[in-house]
């Protein structure tokens, strides 16, 4: 695996790395998402820790980006990461917010937070590039030069009694290049594991013949069988670097760039790192190390002879085992090992639509690590399991997924989504959708933290607890029900019934404390609750939270009706802030003139009653409301504490501060149904609510 990476000095402390492919910026060396990574094949020729392979890992690269290229590279990178930064500032107000509004019984809090502390640190990182970004176009002599780091990926199966895989993971340098091959040596200097084959280039082959041939039929004759006990060779990603051999195994060049580059090419690449007599000695030290029983050569490799005439050439390959090609009818060839005539071990299909895959077979199927590239630019990468990626990644230009998929390459099972742009979804997946539980950050929305259905957020289920804060709202029709008078004992008033209208999740028994309730004062200008005095009389003297409220009449000014409300709730010092109960129809709204001259209308009220009290009313509306009239709202309705009703099983979506969950709960002490609410937030969140937002 090669990673490059340009890095720009700007300072002794400062350093900007960037990828020439992607255009992207960072302040850190190790961020994959930046660096260019690209996979190819290789074979040893060296037991003191020598690796051949193909140039064109790097070939992509210069080994400096010029200042004007440099510049116009990060000029683009900039205008982006600003972007990006804004998206990131708006996702930490909405994940505050969510912060401030929710707990650890909520159904993926703990996920939400640790994306929050995930944002953060991102925000912080985004800011940073772009303060090196700035640094960097204010040196119009800046130059970016090239970092090539490369790993090497041994994968052996022992076949004994028992079929053993082992990975070994060596990190190397590039000691040497000539044209279109790189040599590459090693940092580990115990050497090779037992059972790896070194290829012979031209001057002593102490430890076996080649154990892998790929290259046409017309080239190299019939593919080399590879020994039943040690199957060995670097894992293969891409086809180039591979070596290719004759009929007798014996190595004859370098498949590089999709061409075949002639021993005598690798001979003068090893001489640029070591002279003739250095590769001479450590072949003597290899052959010593076996004379001495040091080390062990792989058993000898044979070669099944067949006659071109009389047998197809898909059929000679097919009787092989070991490495050769397969031609399909519908197109698709396969390069890569054979097993009783089927793929099996490490190889390349093309496929006859154009799509690639390169990696890992078991008796015919994608089965271990592998990548797969289709021709829309989706690029998948991790673990298959019986012709599906179980588990992995995909990336396009606009966005990367990791998780699980289905048989079609749809994200299928659990995984996250991010786009470029920041927006963020993790959650579980159907048939390429988000459907069931999941959250999403970003795309200029509130966190939406709930169930999903056919990539539509549908709403967040609440679990109802003792730990929540609850309240209702009552009026004339909590005292006379089916002409009969009731009055309320509030020296019994506690929660008991959430209502049935709808599903709940409810967690314990339902014995909630009414920490607050809202009377009805005043309806239009005429109307007036009688029970009002009485009532918030009550409430205050057995320590409740008060509020008044006033329903909203499509028939009169709202100034008018500000002023008769004042003039009957006479709201005290303390108390909560006053609501406005806005429910018209959609034809009163129409016969008033519309929806703009109903919002003046409410903002009047709201102007007055503010001024008057102290503080900002409350809007009171229905989801249904929200959803067809408040996108219209001007600025100034929009910046209103906003008390929903909806009583369906999902939470409103919109910011709030209450949320009237039903209209037929039940309340000791109350006869009939009465309206339940809860406060969108914790205790202290409401403590300090009312601290902050009480009339003055």
């Amino acid at each position: 695996m090669t990673r490059c990476i340009y890095y720009v000095a700007l300072t002794d402390k400062d350093t900007l790395w960037l990828s020439a492919d992607k255009g992207m910026v960072t302040t850190f060396s190790g961020d994959s998402l930046v660096a260019d990574t690209s996979f190819n094949s290789g074979f040893v020729v060296s037991g003191s820790g020598a690796v051949v392979t193909s140039a064109s890992a790097i070939s992509f690269a210069g080994d400096e980006i010029c200042s004007d290229s440099l510049a116009k590279i990060l000029t683009k990178e900039k205008d982006r990461l600003e972007i990006l930064r804004e998206n990131k500032r708006e996702a930490a107000r909405e994940l505050d917010y969510y912060a401030r509004t929710h707990s650890a019984v909520d159904d993926g809090y703990n996920e939400v937070m640790a994306y929050r502390v995930r944002n953060t640190r991102e925000r912080i990182h985004v800011e940073r590039q772009l303060e090196l970004i700035g640094k960097a176009l204010r040196h119009p002599m800046a130059r970016a030069r090239l970092q090539a780091d490369f790993e090497i990926v041994i994968n052996i199966v022992r076949k004994n009694e028992n079929t053993v895989a082992e990975e070994y993971r060596y990190v190397s340098k590039m000691v040497a290049r000539s044209g279109s091959l790189l040599l590459l040596q090693i940092n580990e200097p115990s050497g090779w594991p037992q059972g790896i084959h070194i290829f012979d280039t031209g001057f002593l082959a102490f430890r076996g013949r080649p154990a892998a041939v790929l290259g046409s039929w017309e080239e190299n004759g019939l593919p080399v069988v590879a020994p039943v006990d040690s199957i060995s060779g670097l894992a293969l990603t891409s086809l180039d670097g591979m070596p290719v051999t004759d009929a007798r195994g014996r190595l004859v060049g370098v498949r590089a760039n999709n061409q075949m580059v002639p021993l005598f090419a690798l001979r003068r690449l090893n001489w640029n790192f070591k002279p003739f007599y250095g590769w001479l000695w450590d072949g003597m030290k290899t052959w010593t190390d076996y004379m001495l029983g040091c080390d062990d050569i792989p058993s000898a490799i044979t070669t099944r002879m067949f006659k071109k005439a009389g047998r197809s050439r898909e059929k000679a390959y097919l009787d092989c085992r070991g490495y050769g090609h397969l031609q399909f009818k519908d197109g698709s060839r396969y390069v890569g090992q054979l097993h009783d005539r089927i793929p099996d071990g490490v190889g390349q299909m093309t496929y006859g639509d154009g799509g690639v895959y390169i990696g890992y077979w078991l008796s015919g199927k994608r089965d271990g690590k592998g990548i797969m590239m289709d021709t829309l630019g989706y690029r998948y990468d991790g673990l298959w399991r019986s012709d599906t990626l179980s588990y992995g990644s995909w990336e396009n230009s606009e966005s990367v997924y990791s998780g699980n998929f289905n048989k079609t390459l749809q994200r299928h099972g659990d995984g996250w989504w991010l786009k470029k742009d920041g927006a963020y979804y993790s959650g579980t997946w159907s048939d390429g959708t988000r459907q069931g539980f999941g959250f999403a950050v970003g795309e200029g929305k509130m966190v939406r933290a709930g169930i999903w259905g056919n990539d539509k957020f549908r709403g967040e289920q609440m679990v109802y607890t003792a730990d929540r804060v609850y309240g209702i709202d009552i009026s004339r029709y909590q005292h006379e029900i089916a002409g009969r008078h009731y009055g309320i004992d509030w020296t019994k008033m506690r929660i008991t019934g959430l209502g049935t209208a709808s599903r709940k999740r409810i967690k314990g028994h339902i014995d909630y404390p009414v920490n607050f309730v809202y009377v009805k004062a005043t309806e239009g200008v005429t109307v007036k609750n009688r029970y009002y005095a009485v009532d918030a009389a009550a409430a205050r003297r057995h320590g409740i939270h008060l509020g008044a409220y006033h329903f909203f009449s499509t028939k009169t000014s709202g100034r008018q009706q500000a002023q008769f409300f004042l003039s009957v709730a006479k709201p005290k010092r303390g108390d909560l802030p006053p609501v406005l109960d806005v429910e018209p129809s959609d034809k009163q709204i129409e016969s008033m003139g519309g929806s703009q001259r109903m919002f003046r209308e409410i903002i009047d009220w709201m102007r007055l009653v503010k001024w008057r009290t102290g503080t900002a009313p409350v809007l009171y509306v229905s989801q249904s409301f929200v959803n067809k009239y408040m996108e219209e709202a001007p600025a100034e309705l929009l910046q209103c504490q906003v008390w929903i009703a909806r009583y369906g099983e999902y939470k409103p979506y919109t910011h709030l501060l209450y949320w009237q969950l039903a209209y037929d709960g039940r309340v000791a002490g109350v006869h009939g149904d009465v309206d339940v609410n809860v406060f969108n937030g914790t205790r202290s969140e409401f403590e300090t609510y009312i601290r902050v937002n009480a009339i003055r």
